[in-house]
């Protein structure tokens, strides 16, 4: 912990960071959800990000979306995690975020054109 920390945020459930631990840090407060998805959708809506365009990541193969990072870091964006289909949670914050632009990270194997079509229905 570096000198001087005032605030933390712990990102993740119980299973992934403990209470025990989590109390050990100062000021903390804890982002999660059920699962990595919702718990995503809490990053994003904690995080004060521009919501002009999203980026989207496989949420079960971590490398287009560790990589992905920077690209939405240095665009003050974020990316939504999705599977083998569009989460709820995800599918509700693009509606309620009016989200019209998304630029997904990977190919097909990665994110499926069922998955890709699912999101642009969604941002129409």
């Amino acid at each position: 912990m570096g000198v001087g920390t005032k605030r933390t945020i712990v990102v993740g459930g119980q299973a992934v960071v403990s209470e025990k631990v989590k109390g050990q840090l100062p000021n903390s407060t804890r982002w999660s959800g059920k699962d990595r998805y919702e718990t995503n959708i809490a990053i994003n809506k904690q995080s004060n990000i521009d919501t002009k365009n999203i980026y989207v990541a496989t949420g079960t193969n971590y490398a287009d979306a560790l990589t992905g990072a920077v690209l939405a870091a240095k665009n003050n964006s974020s990316i939504l995690l999705v599977h083998q289909r569009v989460p709820d949670v995800v599918a509700n914050f693009i509606t309620s975020k009016k989200l019209s632009n998304l630029s997904i990270f990977g190919g097909k194997g990665a994110v499926s054109d069922k998955v890709a079509k699912d999101l642009e229905k969604l941002v129409k």
